[in-house]
């Protein structure tokens, strides 16, 4: 299904995070969902799956923003900074957060980099 380094590094996600998946899309693109991604207090909920895209010119081009289950809110309620409700194609309405890795090395960097990038934001309650 996969070439090159997707395949690989769909492999190792799936080892880390069971449940994990990376699925083609239209256009050349990938859809990676991440289930059951812990929240630490000041979210709205223990957890929530995340999601995020694949450019066609991956892994040359980084994954860029994220979204997460449309429900996910701070814990007062109030969206996130940097943060709307958006469509996503085959997803439904989700909770998507305009946040962007500050370096990314295509020799180096994975779709784990990219999780743990996504990580970082959730980190952060504001």
């Amino acid at each position: 299904m996969f070439l090159g380094p997707i395949a690989d590094q769909a492999r190792k996600l799936q080892e880390q995070i069971p449940g994990s998946s990376v699925e083609p899309q239209s256009g050349g693109t990938y859809i990676v969902t991440v289930p059951n991604q812990p929240l630490p207090p000041g979210w709205s909920k223990p957890a929530t799956t995340v999601y995020f895209q694949l450019p066609p010119s991956y892994p040359n081009a980084r994954p860029d923003c994220f979204w997460t289950d449309a429900d996910l809110r701070l814990a007062s309620n109030a969206l996130p900074q940097n943060s709307t409700m958006q469509q996503v194609a085959g997803l439904g309405e989700k909770l998507w957060f305009s946040y962007h890795p500050l370096t990314w090395d295509p020799s180096r960097d994975t779709l784990l980099t990219y999780v743990r990038v996504v990580k970082r934001r959730l980190n952060l309650t504001n």
